[in-house]
């Protein structure tokens, strides 16, 4: 296998070796290329073309896009153990967005020709791409109603719980390596937003905020907040 020995267990960690067969998981280890990024470097660029299905082995990235004037903006983030860039693969289509590594990140490529073998030759492998289809337009529905009925504070908390979902980020515990800056990206709103909604939750004892990183103590706590 063509993946560091340090992320030997990428596989399982993801959820999707429990889809292959020993045939389908040999030759995913032979055809899968691991490439090193360093922080803010980008993995994709837009309008790249889409050759290969990609897996976060380590580190994390960011799916963003920057507006006429300027102003960037995070669509959504991937963390270790998400696969991402199915959707361009299924059109046929180039990258839509850039994708930034947020941290050093390790990115597993699966090229398109496996994809396209995977699709093929495996009904659950099928099913794992639906499940994770599923899992994804959950969030951008869930994502729509926080932003159109929700207050900024507790729009501000379920992007934090959001992060955490282990439908959508399998191997995330409850300690974020993310910056104030690059959730106030995610969540649409100003840093001096994401400021006070986070002095807000930390008032209540419900995480804690250190440089660059966010430790949700209570997440129930703060998931029935941005419900609230």
């Amino acid at each position: 296998m063509n993946i560091d020995p340090s992320t030997s267990d990428f596989l399982d960690r993801s959820g999707l070796s429990a889809h292959l067969t020993r045939e389908q998981s040999a030759r995913l280890g032979e055809d899968a290329v691991a490439q090193e990024f360093k922080a803010g470097a980008c993995v994709r660029p837009r309008g790249a073309p889409s050759d290969a299905w990609l897996g976060i082995a380590s580190g994390a990235v960011r799916i963003e896009n920057t507006s006429a004037d300027g102003r960037p903006t995070t669509l959504t983030q991937f963390t270790s153990g998400c696969w991402f860039g199915e959707d361009s693969l299924l059109n046929g289509c180039p990258w839509p967005f850039d994708a930034i590594a947020t941290s050093a990140s390790q990115i597993v490529l699966i090229p398109i020709t496996t994809f396209e073998w995977l699709l093929d030759t495996s009904l659950p492998f099928n099913r794992f791409l639906l499940g994770q289809f599923n899992a994804r337009l959950s969030q951008f529905v869930e994502r729509c109603e926080h932003v159109r009925l929700h207050d900024a504070d507790h729009h501000v908390a379920h992007c934090l719980v959001e992060m955490i979902d282990p439908r959508l980020h399998p191997a995330m515990k409850n300690k974020l390596a993310m910056s104030q800056e690059g959730l106030a990206r995610l969540a649409g709103v100003s840093r001096s937003v994401v400021n006070r909604a986070l002095q807000r939750l930390e008032r209540q004892g419900w995480l804690k905020v250190k440089y660059r990183s966010i430790t949700l103590i209570d997440a129930e706590a703060i998931r029935r907040f941005s419900n609230a």
